[in-house]
């Protein structure tokens, strides 16, 4: 098996069984993001201290399910300063195949999403639910 059908095993996984997803009331909102080109949607619930308990519900296609389900297991050993950076480093990574992936926990987490580098139209449904915690939390 090549790694990119382990990722792509691994993307499937996440989407068929998504961590930290349940329904987010209105009342638990933090923030809500949209992908008007497809329709994807994810609401976050996000406590202080930062990430000390959070969850999402989302709708969407299996690449932004699966993104959102990596993000909240990856959370988990990121510092809140370093969600910016993180961010702007993993939309950098998935949109140049040249760029190469960091060493680190949470990188290893989150490298699954290789995959949808063969898939430039899935780009922003990978990133929908990153996008949306980093406006969550400014």
């Amino acid at each position: 098996m090549s790694s990119a059908d382990l990722y792509q095993e691994i993307i499937l996984e996440h989407y068929r069984s998504p961590r930290n997803r349940k329904p987010v009331t209105d009342a638990e909102l933090s923030h809500e993001e949209l992908n008007p080109a497809c329709g994807d949607k994810i609401r976050l619930h996000i406590e202080r201290p930062l990430f000390s308990n959070f969850y999402y519900d989302a709708l969407g296609c299996a690449v932004s399910i699966a993104s959102a389900s990596v993000m909240s297991e990856a959370l988990k050993v990121l510092q809140p300063g370093e969600l910016e950076q993180v961010v702007k480093q993993l939309d950098a990574i998935l949109n140049d195949e040249e760029l190469s992936w960091p060493e680190g926990e949470f990188w290893d987490q989150v490298r699954c999403l290789e995959a949808v580098r063969k898939f430039p139209m899935r780009l922003k449904c990978a990133m929908l639910p990153w996008n949306a915690l980093l406006k969550a939390t400014r």
